[in-house]
């Protein structure tokens, strides 16, 4: 936008510079909130927790998620301002909203943040301050939450039925199904639970919470504080003596870190190594059948099935979308195409294409997926098989789109000689698209076409986070 540039008095002068330190100021208050961020490790029978609080209500006093600290044996809270630690233990616990009151042994000297209602629905900047994946120094990074068409979001806006909601979180009885939310658009990691959310005067408005798992895609949502601090220190509930399976469910094993700059200042990070046995066993049902046809074809033309392969899992910084490669599948950014890549290269050759492209609208969404199928299949050389429609699945609630659809090229009596698999997603105004073009299928052998099918099955895996 250009700036018209008028004169103005002397006093209105100072009065214009004052409100401009005023801005900064604000702009700056919630990295002074963030002052009153510890981190949490709690040591349990299972293993040891990572994850955030913060002080609040008292100097003795820290809140963070329950599933930290559950079944804990010893809690270490660190306060990396002050560079001190106490000791601490679960006082009080607010079941429903996966809270738990830690009372400190120690007074770190910490001021306690204030909190303040927020709308679910607000589009304004927050930020979320914490230890995502156990960092050594506490990062804050900006959130966007998601729009409801309710004024009161709980967890059953984002779990399609409590039978999903157990598959993922067990018996354990905490969160509830029926907490009320914030959704969160952007991504939760690892160790951002029990972390604070500040608007931008650092009131604190939410609690980190989820970072679970439905497949690879990430399922975010943050508690209100306003909410369910107040009734935090009275409350009597039963405090768990088991550690937490949500706890155990975010100690994911990494192999080798990795991040990709891509577009901008934008990071995929590998975040995750696992077998398609653990993704699968937090599937819903929709991927299952994509699943089971998929390893099928790969059991026909490989003579083995893919169930126990190994995958790395990588996510996008910004739209908080995951991908999946076969482990130790390199990939590379292509900046003239604007493409992630990776490839399997024997008998045959096997090319597999993402696109992550951060929107601010739905039409731009709409042009990316445009854009990228266009790059992909190009001008009539792909042909459409009529025994393969294209398939498309819209949700204009969230809103949301899904496209699939199968090309091939072949030789004059028909006969395959490539094939390609597009999976094209919409999610609100961000796009995220991947091909697996396989060249050459008439020389692939065993190997390859288990390859095939098992990178097919990563790019199905594909998605933003659930919110």
């Amino acid at each position: 936008m250009r700036t018209t540039i008028r004169r103005y008095g002397s006093l209105t002068l100072v009065a214009l510079l004052g409100a401009g330190s005023m801005f900064n100021a604000l702009a700056k208050s919630h990295k002074i909130s963030a002052r009153s961020v510890v981190s949490i490790t709690a040591k349990t029978t299972k293993g040891t927790s990572q994850g955030t609080g913060f002080i609040w209500s008292r100097a003795d006093y820290a809140v963070t998620a329950l599933h930290v600290v559950a079944g804990a044996r010893k809690i270490t809270v660190y306060s990396e301002y002050k560079k001190a630690s106490s000791g601490a233990s679960v006082v009080a616990v607010v079941r429903e909203a996966d809270l738990a009151l830690l009372k400190l042994e120690t007074d770190l000297g910490l001021v306690p943040v204030t909190a303040s209602a927020t709308n679910p629905n607000s589009s304004e900047e927050y930020f979320i301050w914490g230890y995502p994946r156990d960092v050594a120094t506490m990062q804050g990074d900006p959130i966007r939450f998601s729009m409801s068409l309710g004024q009161n979001p709980t967890l059953k806006n984002i779990f399609k039925s409590a039978s999903q909601f157990k598959k993922i979180l067990g018996e354990q009885g905490y969160p509830s199904l029926n907490a009320k939310i914030l959704r969160i658009s952007s991504t939760i990691q690892p160790g951002h639970s029990g972390a604070p959310i500040f608007n931008r005067k650092g009131r604190l408005v939410g609690i980190g919470d989820g970072g679970l798992r439905q497949g690879i895609a990430r399922i975010n949502w943050a508690i209100p504080a306003s909410v369910y601090l107040p009734g935090l220190p009275v409350s009597r509930e039963k405090i768990p003596q088991k550690a937490s399976v949500h706890g155990s469910l975010l100690s994911h094993k990494v192999e080798g870190q990795t991040t990709v700059k891509t577009e901008g200042e934008a990071v995929l990070e590998k975040v995750w190594t696992t077998s398609l046995t653990e993704v699968l066993s937090t599937a819903d049902a929709s991927l299952l059948d994509i699943f089971n046809e998929l390893n099928e074809k790969a059991m026909q033309e490989a003579g083995k099935g893919f169930e126990n392969a190994m995958i790395d899992v990588y996510e996008d910084d910004q739209t908080g979308a995951t991908i999946a490669v076969p482990r130790g599948f390199a990939i590379t950014y292509d900046a003239d195409s604007r493409l992630l890549k990776t490839h399997f290269d024997d008998h045959g050759r096997i090319d597999m294409a993402i696109q992550i492209v951060m929107n601010d609208t739905w039409e731009q969404g709409m042009q990316a997926m445009a854009d990228f199928e266009r790059k992909m299949i190009g001008a009539g050389r792909w042909l459409v098989d009529p025994e393969i429609p294209d398939m498309r699945e819209a949700y204009p609630e969230d809103p949301s789109l899904l496209v699939t659809k199968f090309r091939y090229t072949a030789d004059a009596d028909d006969n395959a000689i490539d094939e390609m698999n597009l999976t094209l997603t919409v999610d609100r105004n961000d796009f995220l698209g991947t091909a697996v073009v396989a060249r050459q299928v008439d020389s692939f052998d065993d190997n390859a076409w288990y390859q095939f099918y098992l990178m097919h099955f990563c790019a199905e895996l594909a998605d933003f986070t659930i919110d």
